[in-house]
């Protein structure tokens, strides 16, 4: 979830600068990471604790350290 959070800031800065390829292929990305963190969910429902806290950590990191 860290790099699915850091990725979609990267996605949401491509849609701003209206980059539409970059931005699609972020978005593909982040649909992969996204099913594959829903997949492992499903079946232990105690993964959503690592990935609450990759994703606090992943979105502060993607928009704090991102290139300007």
């Amino acid at each position: 979830m860290f790099f699915t959070d850091v990725f979609n800031a990267y996605y949401i800065q491509a849609i701003q600068q209206a980059q539409a390829l970059k931005a699609s292929t972020w978005a593909a990305i982040l649909y992969i990471l996204h099913a594959s963190a829903l997949i492992g969910a499903a079946y232990n429902p105690y993964l959503l604790i690592p990935a609450v806290i990759g994703a606090f950590a992943g979105t502060y990191v993607g928009v704090r350290y991102r290139p300007r």
